[in-house]
């Protein structure tokens, strides 16, 4: 099966606004909502969660999108 992406742009989450929204709506997450590479180049916010036939959803958000593929 082929991989399909999706890409939206939006403003920068806040730890608060991911955990209501997700509170509200009770989803079991993979990996919940966090920051990855804090203060680096690529800052990242992600959380993995199932959709409801079970397929694994990611979703990120980057601080800088200049800092998306630094090395």
């Amino acid at each position: 099966m082929a991989t399909r992406w999706a890409r939206v742009k939006a403003g920068r989450p806040t730890p608060g606004s991911i955990s209501m929204s997700s509170a509200t709506r009770k989803i079991d997450f993979v990996i919940p909502p966090s920051v990855r590479f804090e203060g680096e180049p690529g800052e990242q916010w992600t959380m993995f969660f199932r959709d409801p036939s079970g397929n694994p959803i990611e979703v990120k958000g980057f601080a800088d999108l200049a800092g998306v593929f630094a090395a």
